[in-house]
């Protein structure tokens, strides 16, 4: 499942981040099965010891790119709240100070930065209104 997605996102990347709606779709259906199976500190465990095992369904970026891609999709259709709470999200899993930000060697074809050019900002003068 997370191969055949990533060669989606890999497409969407390269095609600059288009609305993809099939995309989202996916992301979301990923989300909904596999994201409860991930364990970040069991995968952060393995990147740092060797002699941990690494388990496919510990796809941390695989649930970084799941948020990622729903999060523009909400940006396309106008929801930027709902797009923070999932790039907010994502980067969780990337860790405090994006500590296990090693997308870049890896074939998601996405990079943090992607995600941080595309967050959602507040317009001035909406600093703290609730």
């Amino acid at each position: 499942e997370w191969s055949s997605f990533r060669q989606g996102v890999a497409r969407f990347r390269e095609a600059g981040f288009p609305p993809h709606t099939y995309l989202a779709e996916e992301a979301n259906e990923l989300l909904g099965r596999r994201g409860n199976e991930v364990d970040p500190i069991r995968f952060a465990t393995a990147l740092a010891d060797a002699r941990v095992e690494r388990r496919p369904q510990d796809c941390v970026y695989g649930l970084f790119a799941a948020f990622f891609v729903r999060g523009r999709e909400f940006l396309a259709i106008g929801d930027p709240e709902s797009a923070r709470m999932d790039f907010e999200m994502a980067l969780r899993f990337l860790g405090r100070e994006l500590g296990l930000d090693f997308l870049e060697s890896t074939g998601w074809g996405l990079r943090s930065a992607d995600l941080l050019l595309a967050f959602p900002r507040e317009a001035p003068g909406e600093e703290g209104v609730s």
